[in-house]
Protein backbone atom coordinates (compact mmCIF):
# COMPACT_ATOMS: atom_id res chain seq x y z
CA UNK A 1 0.00 0.00 0.00
CA UNK A 2 3.04 2.30 0.17
CA UNK A 3 3.85 2.43 -3.54
CA UNK A 4 2.88 1.13 -6.94
CA UNK A 5 -0.61 -0.23 -7.73
CA UNK A 6 -1.66 -0.37 -4.05
CA UNK A 7 -0.90 3.30 -3.57
CA UNK A 8 -2.62 4.22 -6.80
CA UNK A 9 -5.68 2.15 -5.87
CA UNK A 10 -6.14 3.72 -2.43
CA UNK A 11 -3.83 6.58 -1.49
CA UNK A 12 -5.57 7.02 1.88
CA UNK A 13 -4.05 3.72 3.06
CA UNK A 14 -0.57 4.96 2.17
CA UNK A 15 -1.20 8.12 4.20
CA UNK A 16 -2.47 6.09 7.16
CA UNK A 17 0.46 3.68 7.02
CA UNK A 18 2.94 6.57 7.05
CA UNK A 19 1.86 7.14 10.66
CA UNK A 20 2.69 3.57 11.70
CA UNK A 21 6.01 2.83 13.35
CA UNK A 22 7.21 -0.66 14.15
CA UNK A 23 9.18 -1.09 17.37
CA UNK A 24 10.77 -4.11 19.00
CA UNK A 25 9.07 -3.83 22.38
CA UNK A 26 6.45 -2.09 24.46
CA UNK A 27 9.23 -0.35 26.36
CA UNK A 28 10.57 1.09 23.10
CA UNK A 29 7.09 2.29 22.13
CA UNK A 30 6.66 4.00 25.53
CA UNK A 31 10.09 5.62 25.19
CA UNK A 32 9.41 6.93 21.67
CA UNK A 33 5.98 8.28 22.62
CA UNK A 34 7.43 10.02 25.70
CA UNK A 35 10.20 11.56 23.60
CA UNK A 36 7.77 12.71 20.90
CA UNK A 37 5.18 14.17 23.30
CA UNK A 38 7.38 15.32 26.17
CA UNK A 39 5.49 13.15 28.66
CA UNK A 40 5.14 9.43 29.27
CA UNK A 41 1.97 7.91 27.82
CA UNK A 42 -0.93 6.68 29.91
CA UNK A 43 -0.92 2.93 29.17
CA UNK A 44 -4.45 1.54 29.03
CA UNK A 45 -4.95 -2.18 28.46
CA UNK A 46 -7.97 -3.84 26.93
CA UNK A 47 -9.39 -7.22 27.80
CA UNK A 48 -12.34 -9.45 27.02
CA UNK A 49 -12.69 -10.17 30.75
CA UNK A 50 -13.45 -8.12 33.85
CA UNK A 51 -10.37 -9.37 35.71
CA UNK A 52 -8.08 -6.39 36.17
CA UNK A 53 -6.37 -7.46 39.37
CA UNK A 54 -4.85 -4.32 40.87
CA UNK A 55 -5.41 -2.28 37.70
CA UNK A 56 -8.44 0.03 37.94
CA UNK A 57 -11.16 -0.80 35.40
CA UNK A 58 -12.76 2.15 33.63
CA UNK A 59 -15.34 2.68 30.95
CA UNK A 60 -14.53 4.54 27.73
CA UNK A 61 -16.63 7.48 29.01
CA UNK A 62 -14.61 7.62 32.24
CA UNK A 63 -11.33 7.37 30.33
CA UNK A 64 -12.33 10.31 28.10
CA UNK A 65 -12.72 12.38 31.30
CA UNK A 66 -9.51 11.10 32.95
CA UNK A 67 -7.47 14.12 34.14
CA UNK A 68 -4.22 12.30 33.32
CA UNK A 69 -4.98 12.73 29.62
CA UNK A 70 -4.68 16.51 29.96
CA UNK A 71 -0.91 16.12 30.19
CA UNK A 72 -0.17 12.63 28.84
CA UNK A 73 -0.79 10.93 25.51
CA UNK A 74 -2.93 7.78 25.49
CA UNK A 75 -1.38 4.40 24.68
CA UNK A 76 -4.06 1.77 24.02
CA UNK A 77 -2.87 -1.82 24.35
CA UNK A 78 -4.73 -4.55 22.45
CA UNK A 79 -3.96 -8.26 22.55
CA UNK A 80 -4.72 -10.99 20.07
CA UNK A 81 -5.60 -14.64 20.49
CA UNK A 82 -5.29 -15.17 24.23
CA UNK A 83 -5.07 -11.45 24.96
CA UNK A 84 -2.33 -9.47 26.65
CA UNK A 85 0.07 -11.11 29.04
CA UNK A 86 -0.54 -10.57 32.74
CA UNK A 87 2.74 -8.65 32.91
CA UNK A 88 1.51 -6.13 30.33
CA UNK A 89 -1.97 -5.88 31.84
CA UNK A 90 -0.56 -5.33 35.34
CA UNK A 91 1.87 -2.73 33.95
CA UNK A 92 -1.02 -0.68 32.57
CA UNK A 93 -2.45 2.17 34.61
CA UNK A 94 -6.03 1.51 33.53
CA UNK A 95 -8.01 -1.40 32.08
CA UNK A 96 -10.90 -0.61 29.77
CA UNK A 97 -14.10 -2.45 30.53
CA UNK A 98 -14.71 -5.26 28.03
CA UNK A 99 -17.01 -4.99 25.05
CA UNK A 100 -20.05 -7.04 26.00
CA UNK A 101 -22.95 -8.25 23.95
CA UNK A 102 -26.23 -9.84 24.92
CA UNK A 103 -24.82 -13.34 25.52
CA UNK A 104 -21.96 -14.84 27.54
CA UNK A 105 -19.91 -15.29 24.36
CA UNK A 106 -17.31 -12.54 24.48
CA UNK A 107 -14.79 -12.70 21.65
CA UNK A 108 -14.05 -10.26 18.87
CA UNK A 109 -11.15 -10.05 16.45
CA UNK A 110 -8.60 -7.47 17.61
CA UNK A 111 -9.39 -5.38 14.53
CA UNK A 112 -13.07 -5.28 15.45
CA UNK A 113 -12.41 -4.62 19.15
CA UNK A 114 -10.00 -1.80 18.27
CA UNK A 115 -12.61 -0.22 16.00
CA UNK A 116 -15.33 -0.42 18.66
CA UNK A 117 -13.06 1.03 21.37
CA UNK A 118 -11.79 3.83 19.14
CA UNK A 119 -15.37 4.73 18.27
CA UNK A 120 -16.35 4.72 21.95
CA UNK A 121 -13.33 6.85 22.87
CA UNK A 122 -13.09 9.22 19.91
CA UNK A 123 -16.36 8.98 18.00
CA UNK A 124 -19.17 11.45 18.01
CA UNK A 125 -21.86 10.88 20.66
CA UNK A 126 -24.68 8.59 19.54
CA UNK A 127 -27.87 10.24 18.39
CA UNK A 128 -30.76 7.86 18.92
Amino acid sequence: WQEGPGQEYNDFRRLALQKVRVVASLEEAVSQIAQEHGAPPLPVATSASWSGGAVPICTPAALRQDPALASRPLLLLFGTGYGLTEEITQGAERLLSPICGTTDYNHLSVRTAAGVMLDRLLGAPAHD
